[in-house]
């Protein structure tokens, strides 16, 4: 009974998020080999996945990201193209074994739709609301119109950083073992974010400074 309900949260979630990503994006995008989404007229969707591409065939050079044949002969940046240099430079470690036509933005925004629900339930739990209540919320969390826009630009949807910090912030008692895990916590989402986007970065830095400005000054 344990074992189950400590699954019990994360499976319902998953579940939802499969619900809700295929209402907002359809779960055909999911599909890796899928790339005729990517070229709808008007949307930066292929941009992004040419930035990866690129990347994909280009030579490992420092500094790390960098793509001499795009943008030729100036040549540029993973982290400009929005292409999720995170993802990009994980997967081009593998890029052998996968196969030609690849893209990993539908996989990214669902996990960023799953990541948006386990925060936001972590806050729920927190301010102890009712589950059932928390998995409603959850639902309008996932398919907001805010969150359904930014799909045009993926790097964008990792809200997660923000709900996450939003958490850490309110979570932190009067304890140094629990405020250090948290500052811990707060930290690594501040070095992804570094990875994913920079105007997400400094969204999650000022509630690193606010983190610790409330830690020092008010809970002493």
């Amino acid at each position: 009974m344990e074992k189950i309900k400590k699954y019990q949260t994360p499976i319902t979630l998953l579940i939802l998020t499969i619900f809700c990503f295929h209402f907002s994006l359809g779960f055909e995008k999911f599909n890796p080999s899928n790339i005729s989404w990517l070229f709808e007229a008007r949307l930066d969707w292929s941009t992004h996945y040419l930035g990866w591409g690129f990347f994909r065939d280009a030579p490992w050079q420092f500094p790390l990201g960098t793509i001499n044949d795009y943008y030729y002969p100036i040549g540029t940046n993973i982290g400009f193209t929005d292409s999720i240099p995170l993802v990009a430079i994980l997967l081009k470690s593998i890029s052998f074994l996968l196969p030609e036509n690849f893209q990993y933005f539908g996989m990214w925004l669902f996990l960023c739709m799953y990541l948006n629900g386990y925060y936001s339930l972590k806050i729920f739990e927190y301010f102890k609301i009712n589950k059932i209540v928390s998995y409603a919320l959850v639902v309008f969390i996932l398919i907001n119109p805010v969150f359904i826009f930014r799909q045009v630009h993926p790097s964008y949807c990792a809200h997660w950083l923000l709900i996450g910090s939003i958490y850490l912030y309110l979570s932190t008692p009067n304890e140094i073992v629990i405020i250090k895990r948290n500052l811990k916590h707060l930290f690594i989402l501040l070095l992804l974010s570094s990875l994913i986007t920079v105007y997400l970065t400094v969204a999650v830095f000022g509630f690193f400074v606010l983190f610790v400005f409330k830690v020092y000054y008010f809970d002493k």
